[in-house]
């Protein structure tokens, strides 16, 4: 039997890929993640990266837009953007940790883009802890279940998973909340929202989405991993707002800020 070009490579290569897969998770396995420095605790950071990461300190309430003061100069705990001053969204508020920027962007990356899992599981851990001690002197806040951003099925195939479906379980499972990955579902195959401007990601996502399952008088939490203009999150808070929702509130791992010829 005459062996075809390219099979013996191809092959040779996915065993490459794969002993490569398992070889780094050995090596990751009780370190950190940013440095590899050795870890004791669950999560695989040291303090040292940990504390390396940039916080979300001062923005927005609704849409959580990073904001820079001047010295001296405080921010109410109210303060709403331009943007959200001048076309309230339909969520209520929105809690984003951190700021898309190094090393927090690479291990996005990592995760959504080279399907490294490890990265999956700390980014996870971290949304859910901020979560856990953000809602610890108000549990009435919490809402009555969890939705993901979700994903067409061609992309999800794709790539093998929803990054924020996977984000979404582990903050569900630390909040004790219900997460029902059906409630939303992604019906038409858009582009993807990075390449186009602010105006264009709210038009492609016009009519992409649906409903599935009852949210009437429900407080709902819809969960991301990064939020830069907030159209998407707008478009299904909208919808869960039209099918009775009586609250939608947005949860990311992180925001970046609007870019310049935005604002």
């Amino acid at each position: 039997m005459t062996e075809q070009p390219g099979t013996k490579k191809t092959f040779l290569h996915q065993i490459t890929q794969k002993g490569h897969k398992v070889f780094k998770q050995k090596l990751l396995s009780g370190r950190c993640l940013g440095c590899l420095a050795p870890v004791s605790g669950d999560l695989p950071l040291c303090d040292d990266c940990k504390e390396g990461l940039a916080l979300n300190h001062h923005s927005c309430l609704q849409c959580a837009e990073p904001i820079s003061l001047l010295s001296g100069q405080s921010l109410s705990q109210q303060w709403q953007c331009g943007h959200c001053q001048r076309d309230a969204p339909p969520f209520s508020h929105t809690v984003s940790p951190y700021l898309y920027s190094y090393p927090l962007d690479r291990f996005v990356s990592r995760f959504k883009q080279n399907r490294q899992m490890i990265y999956g599981r700390l980014l996870g851990r971290l949304m859910a802890d901020h979560l856990h001690e953000h809602y610890a002197d108000k549990p009435w806040q919490l809402p009555d279940q969890i939705v993901a951003v979700p994903t067409h099925r061609k992309r999800r195939f794709k790539r093998g998973f929803n990054p924020a479906a996977l984000l979404a379980d582990e903050v569900a499972r630390k909040l004790k909340r219900p997460f029902n990955p059906e409630l939303c579902q992604k019906i038409t195959d858009t582009p993807e929202q990075h390449t186009l401007s602010r105006k264009e990601r709210l038009n492609n996502l016009h009519g992409s989405f649906r409903i599935t399952r009852r949210v009437q008088d429900q407080r709902i939490a819809l969960v991301d991993d990064v939020m830069t203009t907030g159209a998407t999150a707008r478009v299904i808070a909208s919808m869960l707002r039209d099918n009775g929702a009586s609250e939608v509130c947005i949860w990311t791992l992180a925001r970046t800020p609007q870019p310049e010829s935005d604002l």
